[in-house]
């Protein structure tokens, strides 16, 4: 089955609308994680990384989770500029078998892992 790009763009511009409507004060720019999650057994994480490293993004694959964490820093807290973003990381992980699994604030616990 194919991606729904379009159904996850309108998942990103729903949390963000969510968030708003929750009071929740949201900074001009953040730190994000991205997280892909294994979509079966073809799924290679070590490609996967490689291909995010290379295009200069710090990512990193959990054993324990089967998913790939990749960090983006400095990135305007805007739907346009987190989807631009998370468009291309997707793109790159369905090529190696990972599908979204969302996005959230930096979880700088694991900053040193990446």
């Amino acid at each position: 089955m194919d991606h729904d790009f379009n159904a996850q763009r309108r998942e990103t511009e729903n949390t963000l609308v969510d968030l708003a409507e929750r009071n929740c004060p949201l900074p001009a720019i953040a730190d994000f994680d991205f997280y892909f999650v294994s979509n079966g057994s073809g799924a290679r994480p070590e490609p996967a990384v490689s291909d995010l490293k290379r295009q200069g993004y710090a990512a990193v694959y959990s054993e324990e989770y089967n998913e790939i964490q990749v960090v983006v820093y400095a990135l305007s807290v805007l739907p346009e500029a987190i989807w631009q973003r998370e468009k291309l990381l997707t793109e790159i992980c369905l090529r190696q078998g990972f599908t979204p699994d969302g996005w959230g604030f930096l979880n700088s616990s694991k900053l040193n892992e990446v």
